[in-house]
């Protein structure tokens, strides 16, 4: 299976609409597919057009500033925290074998997601564009040989922008 870039699998009940879809059943690839579900694939553009759509019909773009939606974005990744705030690492792995907090993950998910597409929406952000180029620079400060199975800042590691190995005493 190959990499899809900007696209996004989403599943929803019979009673969704979308185009690109078909029929899944359990067993299928992806995750969390079961009878009578509905899959399709989305583009980042898809969603973000979905969401503009959303926004217009409320009247709502003139409270979609980039200040408010970070605010909001950031709202809603604390509320993401807050459910993991005090697990486990144990049961924060297992979290979504518990249909109720598995639903709560989701929803938090999708609005962390929901909000950070509408402020590069708004701001006229590429998104796949800037992440494939942040991930060309996180591998320039963070080479394989330095990094692997390391959780050092890059500025440890002696890449690139970084003082230099760690003096050894």
């Amino acid at each position: 299976a190959g990499t899809r870039v900007g696209k996004i699998m989403v599943t929803h009940p019979l009673s969704a609409t979308g185009s690109r879809g078909r029929m899944c059943r359990s067993g299928q690839t992806g995750r969390d597919l079961r009878p009578g579900c509905y899959t399709w694939l989305m583009t980042i553009d898809d969603l973000q057009r979905r969401l503009r759509e959303f926004v217009a019909e409320r009247e709502w773009e003139q409270f979609q500033t980039p200040k408010n939606l970070v605010m909001a974005l950031t709202g809603e990744v604390g509320e993401l925290n807050e459910i993991f705030q005090w697990l486990t690492p144990d049961q924060a792995g297992a979290i979504m074998s518990d249909p109720e907090q598995a639903s709560s993950v989701r929803d938090e998910i999708a609005d962390v997601l929901a909000y950070l597409l509408r402020l590069a929406d708004v701001l006229d952000v590429d998104v796949a564009a800037a992440l494939i180029a942040k991930i060309g620079k996180n591998a320039a400060k963070y080479p394989v040989e330095a990094a692997r199975g390391q959780a050092a800042k890059y500025t440890a590691l002696g890449g690139p922008g970084s003082p230099g190995p760690p003096e050894q005493g």
